[in-house]
């Protein structure tokens, strides 16, 4: 039997540490772009968004990245007659404490199709769809995420027909999703992206939004 041939170049293309970045082992992202977890495993629509929870997905970049604007997407059920809906960016402590650095605007006319490029959108306003959102300029047009720092992705609706959401998540209890370090979380009765958000505060969730977050 031949033996296999080992390239023993590889090594010298990883990043520091000997790890390629995110994007590079999920194959299909490119520089510039950061998501919350793999595309792979967006796959649960199991659960209607609860009005006036915030749903938390976390990430911690291995590459540091200049955004305008948040992803997410739609499951099988669109979003009517919302009065709210809103995506942010939380920094998080060491002890897990949320501080909010980043959010979009109230997304009800705001939203752009990423598929069609069609904007002006109610954010969700078609199921199974991606969508983004700029950032509010009125507190900050652009943002840089640091490598290595925690960060957590947030999203919220209030009123109306609650969508459905792509995302991964832990199953009927939420229970792994309050093991440390966090993968996700929420917060119910919440009527906006609250500026900070005790650690204690955090409770599980159903679903981790799939999130994206570029330029």
């Amino acid at each position: 039997m031949p033996k296999l041939a080992i390239p023993l170049a590889h090594g010298a293309s990883h990043a520091p540490a000997g790890s390629d970045p995110t994007y590079a082992h999920q194959g299909h992202l490119g520089a510039g772009r950061l998501e919350t977890f793999t595309r792979y495993n967006a796959t649960v629509d199991a659960a209607v968004l609860v009005t006036g929870t915030v749903y938390l997905s976390y990430i911690t970049p291995d590459t540091t990245t200049v955004i305008t604007k948040i992803w997410a997407m739609s499951g099988s059920t669109a979003a009517a007659g919302t009065t709210l809906c809103r995506m942010g960016l939380y920094t998080v402590a060491a002890n897990g404490d949320c501080t909010l650095v980043t959010q979009t605007a109230n997304l009800l006319t705001g939203a752009t199709n990423e598929s069609s490029g069609a904007g002006g959108l109610l954010l969700f306003s078609s199921g199974n769809l991606v969508m983004s959102g700029p950032l509010d300029s009125s507190i900050v047009a652009t943002y840089t995420m640091q490598r290595g720092v925690r960060y957590g992705g947030a999203i919220i609706f209030v009123g109306g027909t609650m969508p459905r959401i792509k995302g991964a998540g832990p199953g009927a209890t939420g229970v792994i999703s309050v093991m440390n370090p966090r993968a996700g979380g929420s917060l119910a009765g919440q009527s906006d992206l609250p500026p900070s958000i005790p650690s204690a505060s955090v409770g599980g969730a159903l679903i981790w939004p799939w999130m994206g977050f570029s330029s």
